[in-house]
Parts: structure tokens; C-alpha cells; sequence
């Protein structure tokens, strides 16, 4: 018991060093300015007062881990988060309450899904899944339906995936000119999204040949099936919690060598919400109109 609450200790001091790494550039989350100073420090981080805005805050202010409590338990969950555990087991090995669990997995995840991939180059291989998602109606009756994907994958092993919606088939080329680059070779096995990507890229067929490389959709394929074998083990995925498990799937898939602990801890601690900039103009031209504010 006495090990135990001294692990806990000790793994509360590592994720508030491992928060607190970049100290360099520093800017308030409220209005980007960089004119801060040290305000003290409360719950083992340092606290910062903005001189533009007069407003505190820490280095998990405005990210998806503020106001969490129980840091103690962050590090093993994370290694929770490396390993896939289910959300019982991650409960069960962290000590914490189900519902707990569920809302730190989801918080931690926020992030990666708006992290993709370095660019697709070469020959690229673009196809659609369809994942099942559980869907509750009005009267609490259960029913799956199926919910398209969008698997994009290179000879590099770099894959991109997307959930589409129903109204962005048409923005299939749009998403992908913005990851893919102009001179790459499209290889679709569609005819419908061939028709889609052939306006914005060069594509081409499985069974043709480039010169020496053969044609081929074996990659999508393959991340098809890992994908559909990653989420098996969940026993159903919400749609709407689709997007942060196809950015886990992705994250393990890419650093399948390099994913630790500090890499999830790192990337939720990323500010999310937007920066209001009519305040922040609002106290710029205060301040230039009072120079001793």
C-alpha cells in the first residue's frame, strides 16, 4: 500500500516535468501574447499571469487534459493507451471509476485526430471500408450501420484515413490534394472515385504497371484488415468516437516503434481552443492608447 501511493507520487512529479518541457516559448492561451510573467505554482505546475489580458493560467490550460484530475494515474493510463487496453482493464490497472476511464481515453485521443501524416508521395493507393458502428434510435433499440472510410496508403507504409460523412464524397478530392502531392499516381480500384480524383490527379487502374512497379492496392488492403482487427476488440465504436480511434489506430500504426507514454502526454497537452483575436486587438490598441497599462 505504502509502494503504491509513493508510485503515485513519484509518477505525479514525471507527467508535471513532462508537461512543463517547453518553457521556452510561452504564450497565453487566452490572447497569444507573449508578455508574461511567473505567477506561482499550484499542484506541482507553474502557474503564469498574462500582462496583456490579466488572466492566470498553466501549461494545461485551454488543452483537453485541463481541470483532470487524479495526474498520479496519467502515466500508466497512457501506457494503457500504448499497449490497447480495453476501458475495464485501463480502469482496473489505473484504480479508477469506468466512467473515469472512458472520459481520459477520449480526452488523450482528442488531439491525434487532428494529427495526420507527413505527405503521400509516389503511387498512392486510395480505396473506401465500411466500418460497423452501433446506432441507438429514439425507443433505445440498438442497430448497426455501416460507416465509410477513406484509406489512403503509399509505398513508404504511410497510411491517411478519414471518416466520411454524407455529404463529403463530393470533398473527396479536396481532403486528399491537401496530403497527397500534384504529381503522384492515383491508383483506385472505383470506378465512382476514380471519376471523383481523375479531375485533380493521375489515375490509374490495379492491374497496370508503372514502369519496374507493379500497380497494386495491397496496402490499403492490408491496413483495411488491421484496422477492422483494431477495432474487433472494442466490441462496437460509436461513430461519433470514430475519428479518435482511427487517429489511435493510426498513431500505433505509424510510431509502431517509437510510441510511448510522453508521445500521447505530449500531443493532448496542445492547446485546442481557438484564440478570441477581437480581445486580444481589443487590449493591444488599450495598451497603445495607455502606454503604462
Amino acid at each position: 500500500m505504502l509502494k503504491e501511493k509513493i508510485q503515485i507520487i513519484e509518477n505525479h512529479h514525471l507527467v508535471s516535468k513532462t508537461l512543463e518541457t517547453n518553457k521556452e516559448n510561452i504564450t497565453c492561451p487566452h490572447c497569444s501574447s507573449q508578455l508574461i510573467l511567473r505567477w506561482g505554482h499550484h499542484s506541482d505546475l507553474q502557474r503564469y499571469r498574462c500582462s496583456l489580458c490579466k488572466k492566470t493560467f498553466n501549461s494545461l490550460t485551454c488543452t483537453p487534459l485541463a481541470k483532470l484530475r487524479r495526474r498520479g494515474h496519467w502515466w500508466q493510463f497512457c501506457e494503457c493507451l500504448v499497449n490497447g487496453y480495453s476501458l475495464r482493464k485501463s480502469a482496473q490497472l489505473c484504480k479508477v471509476d469506468l466512467t473515469t476511464a472512458f472520459r481520459w481515453r477520449h480526452r488523450f485521443l482528442r488531439n491525434h485526430a487532428t494529427y495526420y501524416p507527413q505527405i503521400l508521395a509516389g503511387i498512392v493507393e486510395v480505396s473506401i471500408c465500411e466500418v460497423p458502428t452501433p446506432r441507438f434510435s429514439k425507443q433505445h433499440s440498438s442497430h448497426t450501420k455501416n460507416t465509410e472510410v477513406l484509406i489512403s496508403s503509399d509505398r513508404y507504409q504511410t497510411a491517411l484515413d478519414k471518416i466520411l460523412m454524407d455529404k463529403e464524397r463530393s470533398k473527396i478530392s479536396l481532403f486528399l490534394s491537401e496530403h497527397i502531392k500534384k504529381d503522384s499516381m492515383i491508383c483506385v480500384n472505383s470506378s465512382w472515385l476514380k471519376t471523383q480524383l481523375s479531375k485533380s490527379f493521375q489515375c490509374c487502374n490495379p492491374s497496370n504497371s508503372i514502369g519496374k512497379e507493379t500497380v497494386h492496392t495491397g496496402n490499403t488492403q492490408a491496413y483495411e484488415k488491421s484496422l477492422r482487427e483494431w477495432l474487433s476488440r472494442f466490441r462496437g465504436v460509436s461513430k461519433g468516437y470514430l475519428a479518435n480511434y482511427l487517429a489511435w489506430h493510426r498513431s500505433m500504426d505509424e510510431y509502431s516503434h517509437q510510441t510511448d507514454p510522453k508521445t500521447f502526454l505530449m500531443r493532448a497537452k496542445e492547446t485546442s481552443r481557438p484564440i478570441n483575436f477581437k480581445r486580444k486587438h481589443k487590449f493591444l490598441e488599450h495598451r497603445q492608447l495607455n502606454p503604462t497599462f
